[in-house]
């Protein structure tokens, strides 16, 4: 999560702002297996040999705020699902919440998001 914040800034503002427990680390979701080595844990149970992780880094490019928060409506399932019971005040107050959280991310009026990735692969 913490090499993620495309993905925590939205998610922390509007769990914050609607006082949403966050989910428990081995739930389904993005980060399910961003603990270092279970990645290679689950293909190891899948009996795959000669198995090899790495971590894949680089940047998540958005047009601008607005694109970000377009992206996290029709992306981030556990952002957008609570939000589309929310009333309109509550939506926009959650829009301009994250839109003012990716200030420090933002570059000549894009926003700029670090972001890192396991991969692995192995052999049946």
């Amino acid at each position: 999560p913490a090499k993620n914040p495309w993905a925590t800034t939205a998610a922390g503002t509007i769990n914050k702002l609607l006082d949403l427990p966050a989910p428990p680390p081995d739930a389904p979701g993005v980060f399910r297996c961003s603990q270092p080595e279970l990645l290679s844990h689950f293909l190891e149970q899948a009996d795959l040999k000669d198995i090899r992780q790495v971590e894949v880094s680089g940047e998540g490019i958005f047009d601008s705020p607005d694109h970000y928060w377009e992206f996290v409506m029709d992306v981030v399932a556990p952002v957008a699902t609570p939000l589309s019971n929310a009333d309109d005040e509550t939506r926009e107050r959650a829009k301009q919440a994250v839109i003012e959280a990716t200030k420090p991310f933002q570059k000549n009026g894009k926003v700029v998001f670090p972001c890192a990735c396991w991969v692995a692969s192995g052999r049946k």
